[in-house]
């Protein structure tokens, strides 16, 4: 069999078929967890500067972490290459200082502070271990 270049595609094995497929499984889940959390953190900056708005960005960014477990679960029970499951583990660490981080800022008082501190990219602000 020819693929469209003169090379030949290799027929898959029924055992590589499943191994391409919870590879893929991996990807789309973390994918869609990485585009979740950009959308959460958006709406934790709009809940700093919208204030007629700001119970409404904090129920959609407390849905947003929360579906991120179930992501995350997902990545958990298809563990595929050596080191992703260390990886996934690490992603979950850093996501869960990035919560704790979001409790501070709408713990914060000052509305100045909260700001800085949630689009901070310094060690030990939120945006940077959101980065992370």
């Amino acid at each position: 069999m020819r693929g469209s270049g003169s090379r030949p595609v290799a027929r898959t094995t029924g055992r590589s078929r499943t191994s391409w497929a919870n590879a893929f499984d991996s990807i789309v889940a973390l994918s869609q967890a990485r585009a979740v959390a950009y959308d959460a953190n958006a709406d934790e900056s709009r809940f700093l500067v919208d204030p007629d708005r700001a119970a409404q960005y904090q129920r959609a960014f407390t849905a947003k972490t929360r579906s991120l477990n179930g992501y995350h679960d997902t990545e958990m029970h298809n563990i595929t290459f050596a080191g992703e499951r260390e990886a996934a583990e690490r992603v979950l660490t850093t996501f869960q200082q990035y919560q704790r981080d979001d409790q501070r800022i709408r713990a914060m008082g000052d509305l100045r502070q909260a700001i800085a501190f949630c689009v901070g990219t310094a060690p030990g602000n939120s945006n940077y271990d959101f980065a992370r």
